[in-house]
């Protein structure tokens, strides 16, 4: 029996081993987990050291703040801008355009209607295409007066068209169809005359249509086909707001002297303070007019609707 070992100590000594070891481990993971919670914290500074070691606030990134969007917040215009805009309007000499004989041709009234400039658009409501190019007008903004067709000096030679107003017709005639007129072409602010160097010389009938006009409260501008035209006078009569045209820009189709009369337009805007100016649908017009709005820039003068011009 005395030969026998104990086995107490080789107990302890594993105990000892395996206590060191769970302290190993238990420091080990905790590490790890220190670590973890150290590389999981990256805060951002609010400042940042130059070479010179001198703190100076971070920068923000250059490609954060969009060129375009600061340059449109610079330029942005004020209502006080616009107004200032519109005041600088209303001081320069102004010019209005009146294009005649429209009503025949959609694509004509098309190619008016898209003009970069506020041209005023005159139908002649008993044509095929009147209420078409009425609505090609109104789609763009544009305009629109009846073009009234009245009897000419030189009547049968010369023809004003269908329903045209004549010297030798009652008041009620007359008055029938100015009203016809106004039903074809509803969106009409104005009027002016078609031909008529005959009709608007006599005062009574020019007063009878100009009643209805006045009703309706549209403006009438005196195409002044005659130099003996009451029309102006009339309309004033009966406190129509009104004008009278001033230069005839195609009587020559050609684009050259169509640009000479356009300056003498703008010249008479210059004297008197605003002029009217009445073309019709060619196309040597229609090209000359493209470089209108140029022309009146250098000119010093705003290009406006007649109502504009008028009011």
């Amino acid at each position: 029996m005395g030969s026998k070992k104990t086995k107490k100590p080789q107990r302890a000594w594993h105990k000892r081993i395996s206590l060191t070891t769970l302290l190993a481990f238990a420091l080990m993971l905790g590490a790890i987990i220190a670590g973890l919670l150290l590389l999981s914290y990256q805060p951002q500074p609010d400042h940042a050291t130059d070479p010179a070691g001198e703190t100076t606030r971070s920068k923000t990134p250059q490609s954060s703040i969009p060129q375009k969007q600061t340059a449109h917040t610079v330029t942005t215009q004020t209502p006080l801008d616009a107004l200032k805009a519109d005041q600088k309007v209303l001081s320069l000499p102004r010019a209005a355009i009146i294009m005649d004989d429209l009503g025949a041709s959609i694509d004509k009234a098309t190619l008016v209607a898209t003009l970069d400039i506020p041209v005023t658009m005159s139908i002649i409501p008993t044509l095929t295409h009147a209420q078409e190019t009425m609505h090609v007008a109104a789609k763009h903004a544009r305009e629109i007066m009846i073009h009234i067709p009245m009897e000419p000096l030189n009547y049968p030679q010369h023809n004003p068209g269908e329903m045209a107003l004549m010297s030798n017709m009652c008041d009620a005639e007359i008055k029938s169809i100015i009203a016809d007129f106004f039903q074809m072409l509803p969106y009409a602010t104005g009027c002016n005359n078609h031909m008529g160097s005959a009709f608007t010389q006599h005062p009574h009938q020019m007063s009878v249509a100009l009643e209805l006009i006045a009703e309706r409260g549209l403006f009438f501008i005196d195409s002044l086909t005659s130099p003996a035209s009451v029309g102006v006078q009339e309309a004033a009569k009966m406190q129509i707001p009104t004008a009278s045209r001033d230069v005839f820009l195609d009587n020559d189709r050609d684009v050259a002297k169509i640009t000479v009369q356009f300056t003498q337009l703008l010249q008479i805007a210059q004297k008197n303070g605003s002029a009217v100016g009445i073309c019709h649908p060619y196309p040597e017009t229609i090209l000359a007019l493209r470089a209108f709005s140029a022309l009146a820039e250098q000119h010093g003068v705003a290009l406006v609707t007649v109502a504009e011009l008028l009011h």
